[in-house]
């Protein structure tokens, strides 16, 4: 089979805040994925945290020009359906406190 991209986005909160997904299957098996909190500020989306499978399961955080500040590894035997499940999950739980720190870190 020949590898399949999907993306979407999921909005958050009332002011356009939202997350990007972009996931790459071969059939049943998920070969990457890229989970983005993105705020909406000046009247662009800014890519604040990320989560995504190259190497292993991570999650970055971003500066204001996209360069990752912190990096947090997902467990080692971690799946990439459970690490994609969890990613969503915490952004969808924490997107406030993740839109104050990248206000904070405005240069």
């Amino acid at each position: 089979m020949t590898p399949r991209e999907r993306n979407h986005f999921i909005p958050l909160g009332p002011i356009g805040d939202s997350i990007r997904v972009r996931i790459v299957t071969d059939g049943n098996e998920m070969l990457d994925f890229t989970v983005q909190y993105e705020p909406y500020i000046e009247d662009q989306h800014w890519p604040a945290v990320r989560y995504d499978c190259h190497v292993r399961p991570h999650r970055d955080t971003l500066d204001w020009g996209g360069e990752t500040i912190d990096k947090r590894w997902m467990p080692e035997a971690i799946s990439l359906n459970d690490s994609l499940d969890d990613a969503l999950a915490d952004i969808e739980a924490n997107w406030e406190r993740y839109r104050a720190d990248f206000l904070r870190r405005r240069p």
